[in-house]
């Protein structure tokens, strides 16, 4: 969960290879969250 908000704010600042890292990292140790994650990343990788 932190992770994804961390990757929340690396977006917010427009780091967003940083938010990238981040949820790669979330989604390695919680691959439950899967759908929320991938949600955002689709989310971040159009802004890219």
């Amino acid at each position: 969960k932190a992770l994804y908000r961390r990757a929340q704010g690396w977006q917010g600042l427009k780091e967003y290879d940083q938010a990238l890292a981040d949820l790669k990292k979330a989604q390695e140790i919680a691959p439950e969250d899967k759908g929320k994650l991938a949600a955002f990343v689709v989310k971040v990788n159009f802004v890219i």
